[in-house]
């Protein structure tokens, strides 16, 4: 039997450290190692590697965390995002 989703997240988590500091050479190296590990897509796994933990300010007081370890797939099989307000960090009082 194949990795299971947490070894497959854990793998993701640890190779995307490497991943944001390498090459492009090394990238596509670590690309070829995810894919066989995990069965991924390498246009996937590479969307993966690059999103893993990144913050999105999406408006003046609002912030998309995207890490893939948060919160599962809906139904639909897209991606959820932890949407965050900032009030407390601008001085202003959230409503």
């Amino acid at each position: 039997m194949g990795l299971t989703m947490k070894d497959r997240k854990a793998i993701t988590r640890e190779l995307s450290e490497r991943y944001k500091k390498a090459t492009k050479k090394q990238k596509g190296i670590i690309l070829d190692e995810l894919t066989a590990l995990t069965g991924y897509n390498r246009a996937y796994a590479s969307y993966l590697l690059i999103t893993y933990g990144k913050t999105i300010k999406v408006a003046k007081n609002r912030v998309i965390k995207a890490d893939v370890n948060i919160l599962p797939p809906l139904e639909s099989g897209h991606r959820q995002f932890v949407e965050v307000k900032l009030s407390a960090y601008s001085g202003r009082k959230s409503l």
